[in-house]
């Protein structure tokens, strides 16, 4: 169903998933996926997924396409329970083309997987707790911060392009299991490597970089 039926008006979808051009992309919610109002990091509403065939889709377009560039995609999440879940995939990785980002409970970190090469990143997540994501590209330097803190980089050139799905925030773009449980807000990409929104850490603005 369409998100902007089942999540509110335009505006307050704007405040919880931005691009580039949010007006060039459809926003579906699939399952029980719903606007949130007891419980938000910024703004007074979250997106709820239950972590069992919950999502949001975007439909792709060019500026979901990075190709070599830089890039940033940061977000807000809490979760519910602390699992092994696809916080999202960009493109089809049947294809070998996109970007995924997991949380694996079992290792202790992320894995960011950019063309089916990757990365990782250590950290534990607070059940219940609201924390910052950002995962940014400079040249061919992949970034992972957690809370403004830097927790893993690795090297990679690859050409985002060419995609033949767009974005899927909680889940695979291709199976239902490890669905996200908790809260997303604030999911926000940019044709930069710098968080549209920095993290205000201890009074001041937090540089990713």
């Amino acid at each position: 169903r369409p998100l902007s039926n089942s999540l509110g008006d335009r505006s307050r979808i704007e405040s919880i998933i931005k691009t580039k051009d949010d007006s060039a992309h459809t926003f579906i919610a699939e399952g029980d996926a719903h606007l949130d109002t007891t419980t938000s990091a910024l703004g007074g509403s979250s997106v709820a997924l239950d972590g069992s065939g919950d999502w949001v889709d975007v439909s792709n377009g060019p500026n979901l396409e990075f190709g070599t560039g830089d890039f940033s995609i940061d977000f807000r999440i809490k979760m519910n329970q602390i699992a092994t879940s696809r916080i999202f995939e960009l493109g089809d990785f049947n294809s070998g083309k996109g970007i995924y980002v997991n949380y694996a409970a079992g290792g202790g970190g992320s894995d960011i997987i950019v063309n089916g090469g990757g990365g990782w990143a250590s950290w534990t997540p607070a059940a219940g707790v609201w924390q910052h994501i950002a995962i940014t590209r400079t040249g061919n330097v992949f970034r992972f911060f957690v809370d403004g803190i830097l927790k893993g980089s690795f090297a990679n050139s690859a050409d985002i392009s060419n995609l033949t799905q767009g974005l899927r925030i909680g889940s695979h773009n291709w199976v239902t299991n490890y669905s996200f449980n908790g809260g997303m807000d604030e999911f926000i990409i940019s044709n930069t490597a710098d968080p549209i929104y920095s993290f205000p850490l201890h009074g001041r603005k937090k540089s990713f970089s």
